[in-house]
């Protein structure tokens, strides 16, 4: 009696009582899109309908879901195949073989690398809503599939090359970093290990926006109503000087390259540009969907007052003072300090004697 064993089978009758699965298995899932998983206690893998066994002509190993838990690929004991169920008929259609191994199932497409008569160790992409190959691949050594596209990685350079969702090649391989946003393409170009990278922008047509020549490339939205707008801070040396730019998603500047050492975003739309001379404030206006700065002020030192970036505190001849996003004076520039007070009630100008007074900004009254 101490060497007996219990094993519990499984199995599955509907609500009438008929057996639909029979107790032999090890365990049974059911899956969302309906199919029932019945693992033998060998590890072989029988699928199940509500009919009954779906039929199919080789022992399953695995399987691959999509996100719904539709099953789109099977493990068999040469290799995996990409598969459709037809319900009707509760089969198993098979739709591609020879695959060596599932790669990642993503937005409705099968990465997978296969070896067979017509393949030689080539990545495919899949489209399992069209149920065909929409790229064939022997260059690349791996894939990532986006909503977007797909990212290939060739086999000897590592470089990376760009695939739409049709399968037509839009970047060639000769990029070190693809990265994809919602309305563009980001790449990064690097030489040699040892070089300095540049960044550039592309279209999802292919189309160059802002030339690979950049070794910075830095997004920064700005907000004009309701709209958000993308710019792109780059920079790169000029001379000795590391000097900066603005750029729009076309490629043309915002503000001109090579005149300042950085730039700043402020608020919604406010731009503090600065060199070793002074800071200049400007506002992007949207006038007739044509970007345009306005010139607000200039110091030596600007600086965001307040958290909705509609104060700013400007030094010019060593001395503070406080402005409006208009550029209009709220507080004369003829103190050491400004700050606020600790309850953020009014504001603390401190002169150049060390006096102190308080400034209450609803009418900037002295008290």
């Amino acid at each position: 009696m101490n060497n007996l064993v219990i094993v519990k089978k499984h199995g599955m009758q509907n609500e009438d009582g008929k057996i639909i699965i029979p107790a032999k298995y090890k365990k049974i899932k059911l899956l969302k899109s309906g199919i029932y998983v019945a693992k033998k206690f060998s590890g072989e893998i029988h699928l199940y309908t509500k009919k009954g066994q779906l039929s199919f002509s080789s022992p399953i190993w695995y399987y691959k879901t999509d996100k719904n838990e539709n099953i789109v690929a099977l493990k068999t004991t040469t290799d995996w195949k990409l598969i459709d169920i037809d319900y009707q008929k509760n089969k198993i259609e098979i739709h591609y073989s020879g695959i060596n191994y599932i790669i990642n199932i993503a937005y409705g497409y099968i990465a997978a690398k296969v070896s067979n008569d017509i393949n030689d160790n080539s990545i495919i992409i899949y489209s399992i809503r069209d149920r065909l190959v929409i790229i064939n691949s022997w260059e690349a050594c791996e894939v990532e599939i986006y909503k977007q596209g797909f990212v290939f990685f060739e086999k000897d350079s590592g470089l990376q090359s760009f695939y739409n969702l049709s399968g037509r090649r839009i970047l060639d391989y000769k990029w070190t970093h693809i990265e994809l946003y919602s309305a563009y393409i980001l790449v990064k170009a690097q030489k040699s290990f040892s070089a300095i990278p540049t960044y550039g922008i592309f279209s999802y047509e292919g189309e160059p926006l802002i030339s690979c020549k950049y070794r910075n490339l830095e997004l920064e939205n700005i907000k004009i109503g309701e709209s958000v707008i993308p710019l792109f801070k780059v920079g790169k040396i000029i001379g000795s000087s590391y000097k900066m730019g603005l750029l729009m998603l076309n490629g043309e500047a915002l503000v001109v390259f090579g005149e300042y050492d950085e730039i700043s975003i402020e608020g919604d739309n406010f731009i503090i540009t600065r060199d070793e001379n002074s800071d200049i404030l400007y506002e992007v206006n949207d006038i007739e969907n044509d970007l345009q700065l306005k010139f607000i002020l200039k110091g030596k030192k600007i600086t965001v007052f307040d958290d909705n970036a509609t104060l700013f505190k400007v030094s010019k001849r060593h001395r503070v003072g406080l402005y409006s996003s208009s550029g209009e004076e709220i507080i004369p520039a003829i103190y050491k300090n400004i700050q606020w007070k600790k309850d953020n009630s009014c504001i603390i100008a401190t002169s150049f004697w060390g006096n102190k007074k308080e400034i209450s900004l609803g009418n900037c009254i002295e008290s």
